[in-house]
């Protein structure tokens, strides 16, 4: 590859990396992590509508969406082959409540392994106000909260790359 070409190459991976928005999803700290799995007592709940509002009106800004596009359990979640944009692209598996948290677990198609990964988002709740303190992907089974309390005790949740849309 020429000089000029790595140049253009490079200068367009600094450029995508520098757009705002696209900030990493913030690693969860050891202590929130800890939180989750031992202290923490969760409602689980399995409908985009038992989602606190304030949780949902930031993962939509987090997904740049209007409004938070998430499919609920057994609904239809759009596919590499789907170009349906009335069909969401996330699908909720579920959510863990509790006075300071609310954990948001989703899934995803990805195109990369041609199958579902799931997502995590925790967030910090507090006076009605949400903020995003962590996420990541496993491709681990994480159907219920003991699962993900599980996932979370042997690291099997990876962070989020810079730039990834969750």
């Amino acid at each position: 590859m020429s000089y000029w070409k790595k140049i253009v190459s490079a200068s367009f991976v600094w450029l995508f990396l520098a757009l705002p928005g696209l900030a990493a999803v913030p690693t969860l700290t050891r202590q929130a992590r800890d939180n989750l799995v031992e202290t923490e007592r969760f409602l689980v709940v399995r409908t985009v509508k038992e989602i606190p509002e304030a949780v949902q009106v930031q993962m939509a800004n987090l997904l740049r969406q209007a409004s938070l596009q998430l499919a609920n359990p057994g609904q239809k979640l759009q596919k590499a082959d789907d170009d349906d944009p009335m069909v969401p692209q996330r699908r909720l598996i579920f959510a863990g409540i509790s006075p300071d948290y609310c954990v948001v677990v989703y899934e995803r198609y990805a195109y990369g392994v041609k199958g579902t990964v799931n997502n995590i988002l925790v967030y910090s709740l507090a006076a009605n106000v949400a903020r995003l303190v962590g996420g990541g992907l496993t491709r681990s089974n994480v159907d219920d909260l003991a699962q993900l309390k599980t996932a979370l005790k042997k690291g099997e949740i990876r962070p989020l790359a810079r730039g990834y849309l969750p």
